[in-house]
């Protein structure tokens, strides 16, 4: 009986460690920003403006803030294709000091203090 009984839960317990450390080899990804020339955001550094499950759920944001800027009438350096690499930069057309920079990158892996892509 110990013997059966040894014999079911192994393979469970092998399909169990398989299954979180698959799920553990994942990782949350955030969208971060960082503004310039603004009093109250500028000293808060890299911040998170949204997490996601998946890197594709966090490029699909960055794509819809880089496009919303871009109909807003601001001045994007950076698309689609530099979501996770070197982000992209957004400048005021009314206040030239002030620029955004957006990126998205896995929650373990800030943006670097230096920052991205034309910061």
């Amino acid at each position: 009986m110990l013997c059966a009984l040894r014999h079911a839960v192994l393979p469970a317990l092998t399909i169990l460690c398989l299954y979180t450390s698959s799920a553990a080899a994942e990782c949350a990804w955030v969208l971060w920003g960082k503004v310039a020339g603004d009093a109250v955001m500028s000293p808060k550094g890299w911040f998170i403006r949204a997490s996601f499950e998946r890197r594709e759920e966090c490029a699909r944001a960055y794509g819809v803030y880089v496009k919303d800027s871009r109909q807003r009438g601001w001045n994007v350096i950076g698309d689609q294709d530099t979501a996770t690499g070197q982000g992209a930069v957004i400048l005021s057309p009314v206040n030239p000091p002030y620029k955004e920079n957006v990126v998205c990158r896995p929650d373990s892996i800030p943006p670097p203090q230096g920052g991205v892509f034309g910061s």
